[in-house]
């Protein structure tokens, strides 16, 4: 019985749920919009040439909880190449739904607000799997 009891406290009440579809659509909301705005060329699929202007300008889209480094910025292609090269299974660009794993992957998960890291797993697994290749 007092399990019972500990389970349904522990579920979240509709009002919680719904704060967190809303968390949800709102990060989908931004990711979808940096994809789309960092596809300069428009073909779907971000390129790493794409990627480095995107994380350059990262600040401009999203209020980050951390600068970019310069360093990275100046410095990033190598890491941004692997990351493109192991997301696309050797594709040379990522689509929508690795664009979702990088994101939560360094350096970019230590730029994004809490908000955005926390709700970035569900956008992943609801926006992005269909995605994947």
């Amino acid at each position: 019985m007092m399990a019972a009891a500990r389970a349904r406290a522990e579920e979240p009440t509709q009002e919680e749920d719904g704060a967190k579809r809303s968390s949800v659509k709102q990060c989908y909301t931004a990711c979808h919009r940096l994809f789309v705005e960092a596809d300069v060329n428009g073909d779907g699929v971000l390129s790493p040439n794409e990627l480095a202007v995107l994380l350059v300008d990262l600040h401009k889209h999203l209020p980050l909880v951390n600068p970019v480094p310069r360093e990275l910025a100046r410095d990033g292609s190598a890491m941004l190449l692997q990351q493109v090269e192991i997301l696309s299974h050797g594709q040379g660009a990522l689509n929508f739904g690795q664009f979702l794993r990088m994101l939560q992957m360094p350096p970019w998960d230590v730029l994004l607000p809490d908000d955005l890291k926390a709700a970035l797993p569900f956008v992943t697994l609801k926006y992005g799997q269909a995605q994947y290749t």
